[in-house]
């Protein structure tokens, strides 16, 4: 566990220059309810999918929602997204 940990932490570390924030605004957080009534989630999971599916109506944009939680994956390509297991 410990050792899972630090290769995680290492991770994003490295890798958290390359995030973009998304603001949870009202559009956000309207997206949510949506996830919610599509899904069995609750807000903090809702607010995750909900967030890319509001920076994917930019656009031209079109990123994958990374996770390593099960239930997550399967909302994510129940909603249509490009899915990435990391777990």
């Amino acid at each position: 566990m410990a050792k899972h940990f630090a290769e995680t932490l290492s991770r994003i570390k490295t890798d958290h220059v390359y995030w973009g924030l998304v603001e949870v605004s009202a559009l956000v957080l309207n997206e949510a309810k949506e996830v919610i009534l599509k899904t069995d989630f609750l807000t903090l999971d809702a607010i995750h999918l909900a967030s890319i599916l509001t920076f994917q109506t930019a656009p031209g944009i079109k990123i994958p929602f990374i996770t390593g939680d099960t239930k997550q994956l399967e909302a994510a390509a129940h909603l249509g997204l490009d899915a990435v297991w990391v777990g």
